[in-house]
């Protein structure tokens, strides 16, 4: 899965690290692998946490904007990274 953060940072997490994925309503989606913790906010991410859970996501792109498309879509306002040292 890519990672893209609005001022160009990319990061790349192999599905076969086999991630935890974990969803907090009031907080967002959290990704922990062995060297990082991904923090992911936005809009309709119980969407994104069932094909996540699927394996299906390629990637995932923070949004330039505020504010993008209807309600029904997946809306990504942040993407945090925390690397842990190794």
């Amino acid at each position: 899965m890519k990672l893209i953060k609005k001022d160009g940072h990319v990061l790349f997490l192999p599905y076969s690290l086999q991630p935890v994925i974990e969803y907090i309503p009031s907080k967002g989606i959290y990704i922990k692998t062995m060297q990082q913790t991904i923090f992911i906010t936005g809009r309709n991410l119980p969407l994104l946490l069932d094909y996540l859970g699927m394996q299906k996501v390629t990637w995932i792109k923070e949004s330039a904007n505020d504010a993008y498309g209807d309600d029904q879509d997946i809306f990504i306002k942040a993407i945090e990274i925390e690397t842990e040292a190794v």
